[in-house]
């Protein structure tokens, strides 16, 4: 993940959490990264397994995904865990205080497939979208009280659905009018899926 002031962090080794600050342009305006200065932190103590990071560097949250002594799961390729865990005051490597878990919904399989969890999450316009992995639906929360607010899913019009299999795989922004853009990934006849929220 890359934050809005070029930084990098990264989920790693289980329980670590990797942050690599950056260090500037060089002429051609290429950013500048030192390995020498990453910083390598242990996760909140509520992971046993961290699979995904989201920092918010405007309001020092930092939203957490993975496998926690709570909720834990089989490890299974592409998955981001069963629970998200936003803290606040999440100031450089200093880690802040937890404001809310969201435990992901718990999908029946399906008979053709029991692929079902979530691969990826992300967070814009106060709002968390949990992408599940098969079938392509967008899981919509609300960023200051995790209540879950709605589903985006897929239509007649836009065809069949594949699987989701990267780790970032929903990506979201807010534009200034208010509305919301969501992108997802979808194996199926490669391609992405674009979604406008009013």
């Amino acid at each position: 993940w890359v934050d809005k002031k070029g930084d990098i962090w990264m989920a790693g080794a289980r329980t670590k959490i990797f942050h690599i600050p950056l260090q500037g342009f060089d002429d051609h305006q290429n950013p500048i990264y030192d390995m020498s200065k990453m910083v390598v932190s242990p996760t909140p103590g509520e992971f046993t397994f961290l699979e995904r990071i989201i920092y918010d560097s405007d309001t020092h949250r930092m939203y957490l995904s993975g496998q926690t002594v709570n909720n834990p799961i089989a490890a299974h390729y592409g998955f981001m865990g069963r629970e998200v865990i936003c803290y606040e005051n999440w100031v450089g490597d200093t880690a802040g205080k937890l404001k809310w878990r969201l435990v992901a919904p718990a999908l029946n399989p399906l008979p053709h497939d029991t692929d079902t969890g979530f691969s990826s999450f992300t967070v814009a316009g106060g709002k968390v979208f949990l992408l599940q992995r098969f079938w392509n639906r967008v899981w919509v929360f609300n960023a200051e009280t995790a209540a879950f607010e709605g589903l985006v899913t897929t239509t007649p019009e836009t065809g069949t659905s594949g699987w989701c299999d990267m780790s970032h795989g929903v990506q979201a922004c807010q534009r200034k009018d208010g509305s919301t853009f969501v992108f997802t990934e979808d194996d199926y006849r490669p391609k992405y899926r674009f979604y406008i929220l009013p």
